[in-house]
């Protein structure tokens, strides 16, 4: 018969962690492993397993959640950055509208060429 310890302990170059060690010692070392011992020894292992995985979904989640309100502030800044973008759209398209009122540079050359034939006839 076997004989199972889960033993937790905190290593030294990282004292806020934990580490789980699974110590196994056979009563008579020359015995066959049976299924109970398989069995305890793949409990033990699960459990330790399952700690870990909810120690790491609270870190994660916590993480996430830091995250997220970053992601909320910068939405904000950019909904204001839109606004701000727009009205210098309106202004520009503004701009173009009164813009295109005025003749262009070659229709403004051929018509001084009109007036200048017409002032000197």
């Amino acid at each position: 018969m076997a004989k199972l310890r889960l033993t937790k302990y905190d290593p030294v170059d990282q004292p806020n962690d934990k580490y789980y060690s699974l110590d196994m010692a056979k009563y008579d070392p020359k015995a066959f492993v049976t299924n109970e011992y398989l069995d305890d020894a793949t409990d033990k292992i699960l459990k330790g397993m399952n700690t870990m995985i909810k120690n790491f979904r609270v870190e994660v989640k916590g993480a996430f959640g830091v995250v997220g309100k970053r992601f909320d502030k910068i939405d904000t800044r950019l909904d204001k950055i839109e606004v701000e973008f727009s009205g210098v759209k309106d202004d520009v398209e503004g701009l173009k509208a009164d813009l295109s009122s005025t003749v262009s540079k070659t229709e403004f050359n051929t018509f001084k060429v009109k007036m200048n034939r017409f002032a000197t006839s």
